[in-house]
């Protein structure tokens, strides 16, 4: 699960572009507000899970999937469904 590499774009932007250090809490909870002082007003960035296949094992294992996972039992590609619903979500598709 992409989130934190060396070569993920938010390491990227957040701790080679902005110099701001990635904390546990980050980690945790997969989102910071940056400063205003940055931007001029506060920016949430999320990381988001690799939408890649070979990241499917690392979400299946993730404590956000296995919280809802019942919710895609009877799907042939659960991991693949919560990717599809979880990306709603961020990214503001539906009111789910």
């Amino acid at each position: 699960m992409s989130g934190f590499g060396k070569t993920n774009a938010f390491k990227l932007f957040y701790v080679d572009v902005l110099r701001q250090k990635i904390t546990p809490e980050i980690r945790a909870r997969r989102e910071v507000v940056c400063p205003p002082e940055i931007f001029g007003r506060p920016i949430k960035f999320s990381i988001l899970y690799s939408p890649s296949g070979a990241a499917n094992v690392a979400i299946a294992q993730s404590s956000e999937y296995r919280a809802v996972k019942e919710r895609y039992a009877s799907s042939a590609t659960p991991v693949r469904d919560f990717k599809i619903d979880y990306y709603r979500r961020k990214f503001c598709l539906d009111a789910k």
